[in-house]
């Protein structure tokens, strides 16, 4: 996959996730930047106030999760070093399907 696809593909994958849970109702509640590491902390500190901290920790786990394996997605340099580290679709398609599941969505994925 070239470098380019590898960043079409990230890129694609953070918007369904934030395409998730901005309409959920949570999402409706406060919406959801991005998924940098400052933009989850923030939102998910304004979330704290108004949800159950659980709940909010869930949801911020799976969408660390999804960032970390989305970056893991367009670095070039996994690739030259490592076979076994290669992006794995099944993994980000469980996380989006947690999260979906977390926000009470329902979720066909759509990475393809």
């Amino acid at each position: 996959m070239t470098r380019s696809r590898r960043f079409e593909q990230r890129i694609n994958i953070e918007r369904l996730a934030l395409e998730i849970i901005n309409t959920s109702e949570i999402g409706r509640e406060e919406q959801l930047a991005g998924l940098t590491a400052a933009a989850i902390q923030s939102w998910s500190s304004r979330l704290n106030e108004h949800y159950n901290e659980r709940q909010v920790a869930s949801l911020r786990e799976i969408l660390v999760a999804i960032a970390t394996e989305t970056g893991l997605l367009s670095d070039n340099s996994r690739a030259v070093f490592s076979s076994s580290a290669a992006h794995n679709d099944r993994t980000i398609d469980s996380l989006l399907s947690a999260l979906a599941a977390q926000c009470g969505n329902q979720f066909a994925s759509s990475l393809r």
